[in-house]
Formats: structure tokens, C-alpha cells, sequence
């Protein structure tokens, strides 16, 4: 009988432990997302507001060029390659036009309230990056660069693809 005592505190034990690591754990994943460096925060404003959100000053041109990289709450480290390349590949190719605020990067957490939109708006179902582009402040076309998640094991194809169709959007074609 004392065996069996002494087996049930040790489970109870256990449990209790347990629960208190996934509380502990659960209130660490919160204070990662509200200290999170995403501009998801004022993302939920309409796409053309993207521009005071640029670099540099926003351009007066009628034609802007916004690039999203959307992502939920949970992260993995392919997701997190995603964001870095294109990132990397924006800021390489373009550095004149994110300055100029003719392109603009934005880091859009979906899962955050009032981000929930841009699931219907760009037809998401993954972890995706979409350029829209934009004439007069107007959403003029968008497309969603599927391809990132197999280009994703090889760098130089992957920031290829974003800066030849960051090109094309940029050249309004």
C-alpha cells in the first residue's frame, strides 16, 4: 500500500509541475510577441497608409510597390529564412526605392487583431510573401510569391525570384 501512496504523489507531482510549465511557458510566449519588432502593430491600417511606415520620406509618385511577409504567432525556422531572405534581397536590390519610399517591407503578424483581413484580401493559407502593388494610393494588382517555399533550401535562386518580380512591380508592369 505504501508503494502505491507513494507512486500517486509522485504522478501528482508531475501534474502539478506540468501545469505550472505551461503556464510559465505560456506567459513567456506573450512577452516575446508584445516585445516582437514586427510592424504587424499598425499593419492592420489599409495598405496604402504603408507609406508612412517606409524608411525614407514617402514618395510623392502616384506608384509605390508594398511587400508583406505575413506569418502567425508560430514560427519555424524555414518561416523565419523566409522573412530573412526576402528581407535581405528588398534591402540589397532596392535600398534607393525603400529609401525613396517607392518600396515598402512590411512584417505583418496575421494572427494579431484587426490583421485577420489580409487571410480574404491576398488569399493566404500559409506563411506567405505578397507584393501589391499600388497607383494613387489604390491597390492596382497583388501577387502571392508561392515559390519561396521551394526555393527556400537554395539563397541565390530564392532572392533571385524576389528581386525579379520586385523589379517588375516596380517597373508597374
Amino acid at each position: 500500500m505504501k508503494a502505491k501512496t507513494i507512486v500517486t504523489g509522485i504522478l501528482m507531482l508531475f501534474v502539478g509541475l506540468s501545469v505550472v510549465y505551461l503556464i510559465a511557458g505560456e506567459r513567456r510566449a506573450r512577452s516575446v510577441k508584445t516585445q516582437s519588432r514586427d510592424d504587424s502593430a499598425g499593419a492592420s491600417a489599409a495598405v496604402g497608409e504603408a507609406t508612412a511606415r517606409s524608411e525614407g520620406q514617402p514618395d510623392s509618385t502616384a506608384h509605390q510597390v508594398v511587400a508583406f511577409y505575413f506569418h502567425g504567432n508560430t514560427r519555424c525556422a524555414t518561416c523565419r529564412a523566409i522573412e530573412a531572405y526576402t528581407e535581405e534581397a528588398l534591402r540589397s536590390g532596392f535600398p534607393d526605392e525603400l529609401q525613396k519610399g517607392k518600396l515598402v517591407w512590411l512584417v505583418v503578424n496575421i494572427e494579431e487583431p484587426g490583421n485577420e483581413h489580409y487571410v480574404d484580401d491576398y488569399q493566404l493559407s500559409t506563411r506567405s510573401v505578397v507584393l501589391v502593388e499600388m497607383e494613387n494610393g489604390n491597390e492596382k494588382k497583388w501577387q502571392r510569391l508561392d515559390k519561396v517555399w521551394e526555393l527556400v533550401r537554395d539563397k541565390r535562386a530564392f532572392t533571385s525570384y524576389i528581386t525579379e518580380n520586385a523589379k517588375t512591380f516596380l517597373a508597374g508592369a
